[in-house]
């Protein structure tokens, strides 16, 4: 599948493309400074751009068959736009170059108010106090994804990623939290987002992954 991959030189999204790669797709990739991404393949294009500047955007996805956005905001946790702002300019590119088939990561967080599933943790302490601005903005980005004329997306929600070697199995349900799963493996979530491409199980759904 010809894939074009947002966020390709983070943590999670280099995995994602080393996932991709080995699955015999071809991965157009937009990134702001390319010696950040030591992948190189014959399948791999590289496009040096900003995922704020729609013309690199539209540049990126044409010609592609599906999407996936692993775009994260860093350190930034306050006035952050960027997860609302990039996934804009993709489903603007999306719908021009009628590709339908997005993926892209949220987290559980995103979802409004309280979530029973939620630790205690994250609905009184991490989300109202620390991650704010981050959350809010990833709820304007899911809310941009589901009235979107897409036919095909998929919002995943993983609890806390951490930087550990994937188990290779992990939970998955439509909601923002699943009880008791507080984190998972960025390999993890690279392995589902990669596989869920063709497996499409979640199509016009948000899914939790987590331990």
């Amino acid at each position: 599948m010809k894939l074009a991959l947002f966020g390709a030189s983070g943590a999670t999204g280099h995995l994602v493309l080393e996932q991709a790669l080995a699955r015999g797709h071809t991965v157009t990739a937009l990134v702001r400074t390319p010696s950040k991404l030591t992948t190189t393949h014959e399948r791999l294009k590289v496009i040096q751009g900003d995922v704020t500047d729609p013309a690199a955007v539209e540049k990126t996805i044409a010609g592609q068959e599906a999407v996936i956005s692993t775009i994260g905001s860093g350190s930034n946790t306050k006035h952050v736009t960027l997860y609302s702002d990039s996934i804009r300019n993709i489903i603007d590119a999306m719908e021009k170059q009628k590709v339908e088939r997005l993926l892209c990561i949220s987290a559980g967080g995103a979802y409004p108010g309280k979530d029973p599933g939620a630790p205690f943790i994250l609905n009184y302490i991490v989300k109202p106090f620390f991650l704010k601005d981050v959350f809010a903005d990833m709820a304007r980005m899911e809310d941009a994804v589901k009235h979107s004329k897409l036919s095909a997306w998929t919002i995943v929600r993983p609890p806390r990623l951490v930087d550990k070697p994937p188990k290779g199995h992990y939970r998955q349900e439509e909601t923002y939290c699943i009880k008791g799963g507080n984190k998972i493996a960025r390999g993890d979530v690279a392995e589902f987002l990669v596989g869920e491409l063709d497996a499409r199980k979640y199509i016009r759904q948000g899914v939790a992954v987590a331990y």
